[in-house]
């Protein structure tokens, strides 16, 4: 190969890798991690999903003020060999739920948030992330409480931007992926002030999730090996609720933000509203900025292929 061929090479190369890092979905991961395991999962999945080059995953957000989720999550991130992804947390506001296993995978699994790393007030992360990416560029995946989004929205400018927060999501925002549900379910009863200003109050597209009650995921972690810490925390919470097959609201809204409509869903174009009544109303309308998703495919092919991204090793 002479000199020309081998510049040739390496100019498509360059062009290959680049084009490769732009199409990543760049996602901002927002999770309470500490009352349920679809969250756990979910993580996996986006982990699975950066190996594969398909994801960058900006930072990883706690909505959950108990005291054992960040060390967790950080356990997990060290886990696939990304210790150093930004970990955020409201300081003051939040829920704390309780967790069958936080304390558990903080205590077994190497991680080092409390001796390297410095917890990052939840507001701050997403002010400083959003900030440093292109504009419409970023995917919020919320599977927890809305906390963090509301206070995000009613932010003012800061060092990192001069915007105010609602500025900064619409020029920053693609959409924002919501484990949602109907009404009052789980993920908005909780903070419902914070449920209603982020829902009402989002000025770009909403995806609401509501599915994943019969999508069940979780048996296979147990063929994986005792240093794998998404096996204890499926063990712990069948130990505990008498379960391993758990439902995967969070990893349908996790699988979408990164494949989109494709084979496995579909969209409908309406409006999403929080009121005090009744929570989250969906309205069909084709006017509508937001969209709400809906499975295509049957429950145990989605749970087999959102399994399959939930036990892979990581990447060497």
């Amino acid at each position: 190969m002479n000199l020309k061929s081998v510049g040739i090479f390496f100019f498509f190369l360059a062009i290959l890798c680049n084009i490769n890092v732009y199409s990543q979905v760049k996602i901002i991961f927002d999770t309470d991690f500490d009352s349920d395991i679809d969250d756990v999962g979910a993580l996996y999945m986006l982990h699975t999903l950066t190996d594969q080059g398909k994801v960058e995953l900006l930072a990883t957000i706690l909505s959950s003020t108990h005291f054992w989720s960040p060390f967790a999550l950080d356990a997990v991130n060290t886990f696939w060999g990304r210790p150093d992804i930004p970990i955020g947390a409201p300081f003051i506001d939040g829920v704390n739920r309780g967790s069958v296993y936080a304390e558990t995978i903080a205590k077994t699994f190497p991680n080092d948030l409390g001796q390297k790393k410095k917890l990052e007030d939840a507001t701050v992360l997403y002010r400083r992330i959003l900030a440093s990416q292109a504009d419409s560029s970023v995917t919020i995946v919320t599977v927890g409480h809305l906390t963090n989004i509301a206070k995000l929205l009613e932010s003012e400018p800061d060092e990192s931007s001069p915007l105010s927060g609602k500025e900064l999501v619409r020029k920053k925002v693609r959409w924002w992926v919501a484990m949602l549900g109907l009404g009052m379910d789980w993920n908005m009863k909780w903070d419902r002030d914070a449920s209603k200003k982020a829902i009402n109050g989002f000025p770009v597209a909403v995806v609401q999730t509501v599915d994943g009650q019969e999508v069940k995921t979780g048996r296979a972690t147990q063929k994986l090996p005792d240093t794998n810490p998404i096996k204890t925390v499926y063990r712990l919470w069948e130990k505990h609720y008498g379960e391993i097959d758990r439902s995967s609201w969070d990893q349908i809204a996790t699988l979408f933000a990164v494949v989109g409509e494709s084979e496995y869903f579909t969209l409908e174009r309406g409006a999403l509203l929080f009121t005090d009544e009744v929570g989250a109303v969906w309205n069909s309308n084709v006017k509508g900025q937001d969209f709400r998703l809906y499975n295509k495919i049957p429950n145990e092919e989605l749970a087999d292929i959102i399994e399959e991204l939930m036990i892979q090793d990581p990447k060497e």
